[in-house]
């Protein structure tokens, strides 16, 4: 388990890598901003939508459906299996708190997707489509406010 987290942020930091190459700080107008030259803040900004959004987007809604798809048929197993009788209420108390639990992490699930594509998704469009726009003889300037 620590290889695997080690991994996942030694990718992580590899993708974090393309800014430490072409953002620098600088000083404009009385604030901290990071100059782009138009050409690589596009090739930037689209390996984002691409590598940092769209890609993890499609792992997580694959992985998701299918942890979704395994849990429901365990619920349908376990409903199946749940006793009928109410002579063993304990028993049957047990499996109805199962399978509720079972459906709270389903809805965390789909949740969790919702949230990332609603607060990465956006952002991460807009910049990729704003880029391509023919705007190219302004300096672009990322403002940094602290």
């Amino acid at each position: 388990m620590k290889k695997i987290a080690a991994i996942i942020w030694l990718i992580s930091i590899c993708f974090a890598s393309p800014s430490l190459y072409l953002l620098r700080m600088t000083e404009h107008d009385h604030s901290c901003g990071i100059p782009i030259d138009p050409k690589m803040n596009t090739i930037f900004m689209g390996f984002n939508a691409v590598v940092v959004f769209s890609i993890p987007a499609i792992i997580l809604l694959f992985l998701y459906a299918k942890i979704i798809y395994t849990l429901s048929k365990s619920i349908v197993t376990a409903q199946r299996m749940r006793p009928a009788s109410s002579t063993n209420s304990g028993m049957k108390t047990t499996t109805t708190d199962d399978i509720r639990g079972r459906k709270q992490v389903m809805v965390a699930l789909v949740f969790m997707l919702a949230l990332f594509m609603f607060c990465w998704g956006p952002h991460l469009i807009y910049s990729f489509v704003t880029d391509l726009t023919p705007y190219r003889d302004q300096d672009r300037w990322l403002i940094v406010h602290y």
